[in-house]
């Protein structure tokens, strides 16, 4: 099962005083310049035990393109989105934080729907990929991160699923939410 969260276990009173006392120490010892601050490190604390663990971290590949470019970017970023948990539903990524990542260099959008199907997406470079031939034209993908669209959403979240099960924490794999037709519409309506 999953681990509880603080809200769900409760916490020793004491705990936070102990926590922010460490994080203000971390605090110190970056302004100052002294000490061996905690970076790429994970520390752990057990009040019942007073056991200590550092762990070294590395961040997944894709993670640095989420970074905002600069405060407007930042100001812009859908958080609720970017900090949800990895549940299967959050697959799906609303046109605004679709077109937020189709500006990173390392992204590929891949129309799963079959040739010929309406409307194009003349918009942005995609590649065509029906989601029937997917799994087996996986290695066709070469980038860190990867949109699957189709006309309502339905078969990109498939596709994301399933690319997500091929690839697991080595891409970042994501589905536009009401497909292609919901994002031309958005974007007729901006400019009207």
């Amino acid at each position: 099962g999953l681990i509880p969260n603080c809200a769900e276990a409760g916490v020793i009173g004491v705990l936070p005083g102990i926590i922010g006392t460490m994080q203000a120490n971390e605090t110190i010892k970056l302004l100052t310049g002294i000490g061996e601050p905690l970076i790429n490190q994970l520390l752990t604390y057990s009040t019942l035990s007073n056991d200590v663990y550092k762990l070294k971290i590395t961040a997944v590949h894709g993670t640095a393109l989420l970074i905002p470019a600069n405060r407007a970017a930042f100001e812009n970023m859908d958080y609720d989105w970017l900090c949800g948990s990895s549940t299967p539903s959050s697959f799906e990524i609303t046109g605004d934080v679709f077109d937020q990542l189709r500006a990173l260099a390392s992204v590929v959008v891949i129309d799963v729907r079959e040739t010929g199907e309406y409307p194009r997406i003349d918009e942005f470079p995609c590649l065509q990929i029906p989601l029937a031939t997917l799994e087996k034209n996986s290695n066709l993908v070469t980038t860190d991160v990867v949109i699957t669209v189709c006309q309502s959403g339905q078969r990109s979240l498939q596709a994301a699923k399933k690319l997500n099960a091929i690839f697991g924490t080595t891409k970042s794999v994501y589905s536009l939410q009401g497909g292609i037709l919901a994002w031309k519409r958005h974007h007729e309506k901006q400019l009207q």
